[in-house]
């Protein structure tokens, strides 16, 4: 895509130069081609490719986003789809699938991201009932899923049982950063390392 604006920007180039020569046109002509530049450029921006397929989010209400910590999500929430973020703290192997225990984070206003900075509400609990590879269930790795609220497990958090919402997942997006933040990507101390990130879907989400 890049090559391509290139390109374009090359070819408006191209067809003012003979202007040159007049001062007022050939300003007006080169706020043209960094004006049509910026609005390329914004609008590769603009095409990111979203995190979950269509068939994933489809049944998302925004109207119906209340967040999973919210006192009442356990009655008004409950079975419906929601999203949440956050870092993974503890994985357990099920006969239904991989239980994922987190510290949840809040997402950017896009929600393509959580804000690794910010204050948790808390852990919550996820069942997906998929394959996710070794490197994607890290401790640490930071992730955004879409699942339907089932209610609260408990679980052990700092040596307490307490109970925790739970969520059985469609779709994990992860950011394999383990250890690290994923702002210290790909500058590590030990190396130049590119931050690789996978979606895992159930294979009834298509």
């Amino acid at each position: 895509m890049i090559p391509t604006l290139l390109a374009v920007r090359r070819s408006l180039l191209l067809g003012v130069t003979p202007c040159r020569s007049h001062g007022k046109t050939w300003w007006k002509a080169k706020l043209l081609i960094s004006s049509c530049g910026m609005f390329l450029t914004f609008s590769v921006l603009a095409c990111t490719e979203p995190l979950f397929p269509p068939a994933a989010v489809k049944d998302l209400d925004p109207a119906l986003q209340m967040g999973i910590f919210n006192p009442e999500a356990d009655i008004y929430f409950k079975g419906h789809l929601a999203r949440a973020g956050g870092r993974i703290i503890a994985i357990e192997q099920t006969s239904d699938g991989t239980l994922i225990t987190a510290e949840e984070l809040p997402l950017t206003q896009a929600s393509t991201r959580v804000v690794e900075t910010a204050k948790s509400d808390g852990w919550f609990v996820f069942l997906y009932g998929g394959q996710i590879d070794a490197a994607g269930l890290q401790q640490g790795n930071e992730f955004i899923m879409v699942g339907i609220v089932e209610g609260t497990q408990r679980v052990t958090i700092k040596g307490v049982q307490r109970p925790a919402p739970y969520l059985v997942a469609r779709c994990v997006h992860v950011w394999k950063s383990g250890r690290y933040a994923s702002t210290d990507f790909p500058n590590l101390p030990d190396g130049y390392y590119p931050l690789e990130q996978q979606t895992y879907c159930l294979p009834s989400v298509h």
